[in-house]
């Protein structure tokens, strides 16, 4: 399952900053590009005409910026200058945290988290941030806690809805994970990613037909998502459809080409379609990035009675004189 962790920032603008640079300001508050963010806030930071909250405000931006394109030393670094000019700053709490999950350091970003909660015990963000971080460390349990305590204190807010869903997702509580996301889209319908995940749900469940068409709207909302293309393909698959499904996975992965699963399952729908050739070099690229494994796919032929050599790890001559007689068959 393709895991979902966000990164929140609220920002809170320049308090009384100086009208001479309010196109900076501007360019530094906005959310369209980021580059022009960082560009427009380090060039506010090198003026010199911005200190205590207004410089911590543009170190947080820049910092939001960084994070988002997956800068996240440089991002670190923002939220941490931001906490220098404004030590009360939970949301550069908050933002330091997540930076720490992106570089592996879970304890300094719980310890953020932490901070942020003992300076304003009812912010709902950092039990959000804090759960998405014990996803991240495969603890859907207490994620699912986290979560819930952000519900209560912000019950309008979809977002932990949504996160919440996918844990309970995680572990297997289908009907909890589809309460959860239908409450996410009563209270925003127009984030695809919410529709996303419950598609991702009803595939799980074996509703197919359901899960097509929640996602059908959520690629008319957002026709970039990888993961909603390939749930799609899933779910046109387990109906018969291969053509319908090669379709959908061929666009995931023109959207996504490391999205390793789905190669396993377009080499799948080439094969139902006779296209051996095509199925057999996906078959390689899945285990070339590790979706499936060369022991996995043996044992798979071996039960099939296509291969009767050991199963090694060696995916030498003799699997793959058994992968393509399994594929010219059909895929049994």
């Amino acid at each position: 399952m393709l895991r979902f962790v966000v990164t929140l920032y609220v920002f809170v603008g320049f308090l009384n900053a100086p009208t001479t640079w309010a196109g900076e300001i501007e360019d530094c508050e906005q959310e369209e590009n980021r580059n022009l963010r960082i560009s427009a806030c380090s060039a506010l930071i090198s003026s010199g005409k911005l200190v205590g909250r207004n410089l911590a405000a543009a170190y947080n931006r820049r910092g939001d910026a960084h994070l988002d394109l997956g800068q996240f030393a440089s991002a670190y670094e923002d939220f941490d200058l931001a906490l220098r000019h404004d030590p009360n700053n939970v949301w550069a709490y908050t933002s330091r945290g997540n930076a720490s999950v992106r570089l592996g350091n879970f304890d300094e970003a719980f310890q953020d988290y932490d901070q942020a909660l003992r300076i304003a015990p009812n912010f709902a963000a950092a039990y959000l941030d804090r759960g998405a971080a014990y996803d991240d460390l495969n603890q859907p349990q207490r994620a699912i806690g986290e979560y819930t305590i952000a519900i209560d204190l912000d019950p309008k807010w979809p977002l932990p809805y949504n996160n919440r869903g996918m844990s309970y997702l995680a572990i297997g509580q289908f009907d909890q994970a589809m309460k959860d996301l239908e409450r996410a889209i009563s209270l925003d319908a127009s984030f695809g990613l919410w529709h996303r995940n419950l598609g991702a749900v009803y595939l799980n469940v074996g509703q197919f037909s359901d899960a097509i068409e929640v996602l059908d709207r959520a690629i008319q909302l957002d026709a970039s998502d990888a993961a909603a293309h390939y749930y799609r393909g899933a779910s046109y698959g387990n109906l018969g459809d291969h053509k319908r499904a090669l379709e959908e996975f061929d666009a995931a992965l023109r959207l996504d080409s490391t999205k390793n699963l789905v190669y396993a399952n377009r080499a799948r729908a080439k094969c139902r379609l006779g296209r051996v050739d095509g199925s057999i070099e996906d078959w390689m690229q899945a285990m070339r990035l590790g979706a499936q494994t060369e022991e996995s796919l043996q044992g798979m032929l071996s039960s099939r009675g296509f291969y009767k050599s050991a199963i090694d790890g060696e995916f030498g001559p003799a699997s793959k004189r058994a992968l393509r007689e399994w594929t010219e068959a059909g895929c049994p």
